[in-house]
């Protein structure tokens, strides 16, 4: 969260895309959230449930929630943490990082935060174009190798 808050000083008025630094993806899922035509949306894996990945609540075809411990049967799908903020919503993102670390709070995840403002945004789920790997741990990276085809 604090990387938010920081990155908050350069992006604040602007469109934007975040992701987190441990997921290794095809160019095409990126260029298709760029391409998306919603200003906020977040790339789901719809049906994909994954325990330790954060997985997406939509409604009125909205995505409402986002968590680690959403329950199965009320799953979008995964989140492959890949988001695209508008600059409306990147304000209401960046403010509530702010709240959160003023108030001392600096160890959650930028998810924390992207939740609690979903009820004052738009985001819409942006289907997956192509492959995505979370790498964990050293077990991940080398699963993420076998499936890109890296040496």
């Amino acid at each position: 969260m604090y990387s938010a808050f920081l990155a908050s000083k350069l992006l604040q008025g602007h469109d934007f895309l975040m992701m987190n630094g441990d997921v290794f993806i095809d160019f095409s899922v990126m260029k298709t959230l760029y391409e998306c035509e919603h200003a906020d949306a977040i790339i789901v894996d719809k049906g994909n449930y994954i325990d330790e990945s954060m997985k997406v609540i939509e409604e009125d075809d909205r995505l409402v929630e986002i968590s680690k411990s959403i329950e199965r049967e009320l799953a979008l799908g995964s989140s492959i943490d890949i988001y695209k903020f508008s600059s409306e919503s990147g304000t209401k993102f960046f403010n509530k990082c702010a709240d959160y670390i003023n108030s001392g709070i600096v160890k959650k995840w930028s998810e924390v935060a992207l939740n609690d403002i979903l009820p004052f945004c738009n985001f819409k789920a942006c289907k997956l174009n192509g492959r995505w790997f979370e790498i964990d741990d050293l077990k991940d990276l080398k699963a993420a190798k076998e499936m890109f085809k890296i040496n």
